[in-house]
This record gives C-alpha cells, sequence and structure tokens, in this order.
C-alpha cells in the first residue's frame, strides 16, 4: 500500500505506438553472470503480516550494461536489512569491496547508487503472468561476466566513475 494520494481521472498520458511496442528484453539465462550497476535504491519496510512485518530492507534496482539482453534492461533484488536475514546484504557489499565486520551502520542509498557488480541469475519466477529474473550472486565487477563498465560508458549507465570499488581503506 502506498501513502502517495492523486486522482487517476487528472492524469492525461500522451500515449503512442512506440510505448505499446516490445521492448526488446530478453529474459537473461539462469547461471548467467552480467555487469550491473546500482540504479536505483529505495528504501522499504516489510509489508507482509507476519514475523517480520515492519522491518527494514532495500528494493535495490540494477541496471544491466550489456545491451544484448535489451537496452536499460533491470534487475531487482529485496534486500533485507535486520540480523537473521542479512545474508543479501552481506553478499552484496563483500563483492564491492566493502565488507567489515562487527557493528555497524549498513551503506546508505546514496552510498550504493552508481557502484558496479557482477549478478548472477538464479532462477526465472512468474508473477502475473510475467517472467522475470531472480538475482541468486554477486562478484566484483568484471571477475565473473568479464564486463566492467568503461569510463565512457559510465554515464550512460549511471556508473561512478572507476571500475574500483572499496568504501572502507
Amino acid at each position: 500500500m502506498s501513502d502517495a494520494t492523486f486522482n487517476p481521472a487528472e492524469i492525461n498520458l500522451n500515449l503512442t505506438e512506440d510505448d505499446f511496442a516490445d521492448n526488446g528484453f530478453k529474459l537473461i539465462p539462469v547461471g548467467t553472470w552480467v555487469t550491473t550497476v546500482i540504479y536505483d535504491v529505495q528504501m522499504k519496510t516489510v509489508g507482509k503480516p507476519g514475523d517480520n512485518f515492519g522491518k527494514p530492507m532495500y528494493n535495490v534496482t540494477f541496471r544491466v550494461c550489456n545491451n544484448e539482453y535489451g537496452r536499460n534492461k533491470q534487475l531487482r533484488s529485496m534486500v533485507c536489512l535486520w540480523q537473521g536475514a542479512h545474508f543479501t546484504y552481506a553478499n552484496l557489499v563483500k563483492a564491492l569491496g566493502a565488507a567489515k565486520t562487527g557493528g555497524q551502520g549498513v551503506l546508505s542509498p546514496e552510498e550504493l547508487m552508481g557502484l558496479e557488480v557482477d549478478v548472477r541469475i538464479k532462477r526465472h519466477r512468474e508473477h502475473e503472468g510475467n517472467l522475470y529474473e531472480e538475482i541468486g550472486g554477486f562478484a566484483p565487477a568484471g571477475t565473473k561476466a568479464g564486463g566492467v563498465v568503461s569510463d565512457s560508458a559510465a554515464q550512460e549507465f549511471g556508473a561512478k566513475s572507476g571500475t574500483t570499488v572499496n568504501l572502507f581503506d
């Protein structure tokens, strides 16, 4: 449920045939590693009733840097931010070179956005009749996919300049 309020009847969109054209996105095969840029990070809480209701998590959007699967293809992962369910977060920051043990705050969305990381497609899942890729692993950019973003492409994909990330030197 969203806290946004607006009247849909007051929103007019000037749609064209291009808006309904095939976007050219291809399903990335299971087991494939692709180089991505962390494009967006949204702070969320678990909304499903149960033991974890209200606990913090990030909804992370990764932008695939290889146009082979479609220009601007995006992948998403829910990253839990509480003890006992922090495995995705730990694997992500390890791949980013930002692993640090002990009590600490998590990286902010601003610190994560623009960083490069290789992701592995674990499986395909179905949601409302559409297939999408589920992420099942992270590695330092270019080590598994071999597609580190060049400086010339960094701006297009929203990457921070350079390909080496170590936030805790």
